[in-house]
């Protein structure tokens, strides 16, 4: 099994680019290199969504790994790709543990609003997969669209210090390496999945969302060990979720 981690002297730096993701899903692009890029003209999220950078100070990151099919299902892969950066914010701003969090699969709030969104896309070659982990950060800036207001909002309230996009990415390829080596025991699996619960928007809120035909209520219990949301709903019955739909929504919390 050949295993590629990204490696942090394997980076290229873009003025402007229509998409980080399709940069380096190039084969020319080897496995363990990543992109960052000033501008997206077509950045792209989940679900075929949009994805504007904000502000002043942003980060827009796509690197590419490559592992074993049956090392690491791609859901917890996503899952921990979001702690990473979780880890790697809480590493350099501590003050703001109580305010930042992620909410599952792998988008960073702060309180209630976004600041950053992953897209993570995969291709089997041969007996490998060949993953491109893609995110956008709003760091800092001044002003957000009208239309963005009450969902967006940037990582600082003031104009960060020379280098602090660097810091950041630099910390967030060290906790994704590592990440994935974890997520080869399952036992460290575990450890992670706790850790991340804590620091999870999800927890013991009340959510609505569609399973196959039928919706379905209940409360958020954590996650599985495939990075997997559990939902109890109302009648005591167990759901495992692959993924928010377009039915999924909060609609209320339970304070434990």
């Amino acid at each position: 099994m050949s295993l590629r981690l990204i490696d942090p002297q394997k980076g290229t730096f873009l003025e402007e680019v229509d998409s980080t993701n399709d940069w380096i899903k190039e084969p020319s692009q080897d496995a363990g290199s990543w992109v960052r890029s000033r501008y997206q003209n077509k950045g792209r999220g989940r679900k075929g969504k949009v994805w504007f950078a904000l502000g002043d100070e942003n980060i827009i990151f796509s690197g590419k790994v490559k592992f074993g099919l049956t090392t690491i299902p791609l859901p917890l892969l996503s899952l921990m790709s979001g702690a990473s950066l979780l880890k790697a914010i809480y590493s350099l701003y501590p003050e703001k543990v109580s305010e930042i969090s992620l909410k599952w699969p792998n988008d960073i709030y702060r309180n209630h609003k976004k600041i950053a969104g992953f897209l993570i896309e995969g291709e089997v070659q041969d007996d490998q997969f060949e993953v491109i982990i893609g995110f956008g950060l709003n760091v800092y800036g001044q002003e957000i669209p009208q239309e963005l207001k009450q969902i967006a909002d940037f990582l600082l309230d003031e104009n960060p210090l020379e280098g602090t996009t660097e810091r950041i990415i630099l910390k967030f390829i060290e906790n994704l390496n590592d990440s994935i080596i974890q997520l080869m025991d399952p036992s460290k699996t575990l450890k992670e999945l706790q850790w991340l619960e804590k620091h999870s928007l999800l927890l013991h809120k009340i959510i609505e969302t569609k399973i196959e035909n039928d919706m379905v209520r209940g409360r958020v219990i954590g996650y599985d060990e495939y990075g997997f949301l559990l939902v109890l709903d109302q009648n005591g019955f167990k759901h495992s979720l692959m993924d928010t739909g377009s039915h999924f929504e909060i609609i209320g919390e339970i304070n434990e």
